[in-house]
């Protein structure tokens, strides 16, 4: 009519869903670049250590032990001559495709191989950041506890049943001009791709915490740790994802690094490939193997960032090189 005028209606963005444990589900938390956002310790320890970055972040994911992964990335670099960047680049994929999968990330092989090939050191931040593999500001050498196993399954599907029959009903306030919108759907019936949080309420599901260029999300400890030591960052993210325990994978990545004489490379890379493919399936991440080995082979340190921040490999602002808790065990259907 011509009485009438019309008016907007501002609709807010809705936040991406987290797991019980913190950890954004359906998204990177950071992007692929956005190193700087824990400058101590991601930054600092992906440029500087990528080894421990590494490390933490496969032992959040459940990939290895920090130790192992540790271990095997220093041997690597030591002892294969070089190749051991490749080695990091594949470790670094790895773990990009098992954080993306476990938590319903976008995305696919390719893209995370070229992210981990392209450039390691953000990807390890990004993963760092979106797993919570470091504690920001603290340098820490330590990893995180290892994230437990996605829940899915026919129980957690009855107590999502049980809840809806027993929730209690809800007063809606109705304000002037606001629009009703549903409720989001639990986590286990959503549809795949759409990010949500996983049983703990901590883990992305269905997309990356962070983006691949997400480093600065964490700059400390994710970007750094994932820059400079990225063996720590790996063998977090292995300990986390349980693929090794944190000690063995922090000592053969830091042999590997060490008596490769650049042949570690390689290994490293196959490493970050193993885990972001493991993170991709678990978490039910979008993509697929072959860009899982592109961006363990384009950029390592993103690739291991990635991951470290989507299992919470590390806790942001602490540069510990410690690994966290390993995952429960992940039962695939």
């Amino acid at each position: 009519m011509e009485g009438e005028q019309g008016y907007a209606i501002q609709v807010d963005d809705p936040k991406p869903p987290k797991d019980e444990l913190g950890i954004t589900v359906g998204k990177w938390e950071v992007g692929f670049c956005d190193c700087f956002t824990d400058l101590v310790p991601n930054c600092l320890m992906v440029s500087c250590c990528p080894c421990v970055s590494l490390a933490q972040i496969s032992a959040r994911l459940g990939m290895t032990t920090f130790g192992c992964a540790l271990i095997s990335f220093i041997l690597i670099l030591v002892f294969t001559a070089g190749l051991g960047s490749v080695i990091l680049v594949v470790w670094v994929w790895k773990a990009r495709t098992i954080t993306r999968e476990r938590f319903q990330i976008p995305g696919g092989c390719f893209a995370d191989y070229c992210a981990a090939c392209c450039c390691s050191c953000c990807t390890m931040a990004q993963m760092a950041t979106h797993i919570k593999s470091y504690k920001p500001g603290s340098c820490d050498f330590k990893p995180q506890d290892t994230l437990p196993a996605a829940g899915v399954g026919t129980e957690s599907k009855s107590a999502m049943i049980h809840v809806g029959k027993n929730a209690p009903p809800q007063e809606i306030e109705v304000l002037p001009y606001a629009i009703e919108v549903e409720g989001a759907l639990p986590p286990l019936a959503q549809p795949v791709g759409r990010a949500h949080t996983n049983a703990e309420g901590e883990i992305k599901v269905g997309q990356w915490d962070a983006d691949f260029c997400g480093c600065c999300t964490d700059c400390v400890p994710n970007c750094c740790m994932a820059t400079w030591c990225p063996c720590v960052s790996l063998a977090q993210i292995s300990a986390r994802l349980g693929i090794a325990p944190f000690q063995c994978s922090l000592i053969s990545l830091a042999l590997i690094y060490i008596f490769s004489f650049g042949a570690a490379q390689a290994v490293v890379f196959l490493w970050i490939w193993h885990a972001r493919v493991l993170t991709r399936e678990r978490y039910q991440l979008p993509g697929d193997d072959c860009g899982d080995c592109f961006v363990a082979f384009c950029c390592p340190c993103c690739t291991m960032a990635q991951i470290a921040t989507h299992i919470k490999s590390y806790k942001p602002g602490s540069c510990d090189f410690g690994p966290v808790d390993t995952l429960p065990a992940y039962n695939r259907r």
